[in-house]
């Protein structure tokens, strides 16, 4: 079993007869695991040039709020509406506009 470091990214290659047998990393800036977190208000100061919104409660209507971000208001309902009433005012036009009959 072959061992090869690299110290810059700090893994080790576990290899034996020149094939890869695991990728071990370790973390040994202890700094790197300090886990701090932002608040709401740091987070939109940060990204003051994006819309950033925050769901309060994720585990109530996770499903809709997702479908709503990713797809928006679906507006397919007034869509077909509106082609109903441009086709009804399109057979209206046609039957009771007069027209002239070239003789």
């Amino acid at each position: 079993m072959l061992v090869s470091t690299s110290l810059l990214l700090e893994n080790i290659d576990l290899k034996t007869n020149d094939s890869l047998l695991q990728v071990v990393a370790f973390n040994f800036n202890r700094s790197e695991s300090n886990n701090s977190f932002l608040s709401n208000d740091e987070i939109v100061q940060k990204f003051s040039d994006v819309k950033v919104d925050f769901m309060d409660n994720p585990t109530t209507y996770v499903q809709e709020t997702v479908t709503q971000y990713r797809f928006g208001k679906q507006f397919w309902k007034a869509c077909i509406i509106l082609a109903l009433i441009f086709l009804a005012i399109e057979i209206l036009l046609l039957r009771f506009w007069p027209t002239e009959v070239k003789q």
